[in-house]
């Protein structure tokens, strides 16, 4: 897979609402391409609120909090807690898939401690048809480093199912590391 990431001099996060900016392009092995950009215009965010909302991926609904987030909430809700929401589109400009981090402390673990550092969460969805394609690892990998540019100096954690399999792979495969359980048990993972 090849990326090709452009970040122009004078983008700044947060970005205002409704504004896009392409900030990476991908290709794949086969040949299709994926556009990364920054933000979600109007369009993108009214497609990604209808996913969210979408009770028949239930993948989707059994793994995240998203109806919660932008069904019962809205999306300008959630944008106002300074989350900084990354998007992947074909070429043909369909929805691939999200990534979002922002500003929040990870929740408590036994033995861990949070303090000192700036803190940021992190969160990642595909959409189907593009859910199972690979494109989640280069996807995540390339909004990280972006993030870490313009955001430098920061601590990314993520809090994920204890019995989500497949996304903790692929969280390990991003370099997170597990350092604890929730009450909940859920798992907590840091990016160091």
């Amino acid at each position: 897979m090849h990326t090709a990431i452009h970040i122009p001099s004078d983008l700044v996060l947060p970005l205002p609402l409704g504004y896009m900016h392409e900030v990476a392009i991908r290709t794949t092995d086969e040949g299709e391409v994926f556009h990364l950009f920054c933000g979600l215009d109007t369009n993108t965010i009214r497609i990604f609120t209808e996913k969210s909302c979408d009770t028949a991926d239930t993948e989707l609904q059994n793994n995240t909090s998203d109806y919660v987030r932008f069904c019962e909430h809205t999306y300008d809700e959630w944008y106002a807690k300074e989350r900084y929401p990354f998007v992947l589109m074909s070429e043909g400009k369909e929805l691939a898939g999200i990534v979002w981090l922002g500003p929040k402390e990870p929740p408590a673990v036994e033995g861990f401690l949070s303090a000192e550092k700036e803190w940021d969460t992190f969160a990642i969805r595909t959409y189907m048809p593009f859910r199972g394609k690979r494109l989640a690892r280069p996807f995540a990998s390339t909004a990280l480093e972006i993030y870490r540019t313009l955001k430098p100096g920061r601590t990314i954690w993520l809090e994920a199912d204890s019995e989500n399999t497949s996304a903790r792979a692929l969280y390990t495969k991003l370099d997170f590391k597990e350092i604890g359980y929730t009450d909940t048990n859920r798992v907590v993972m840091v990016l160091e």
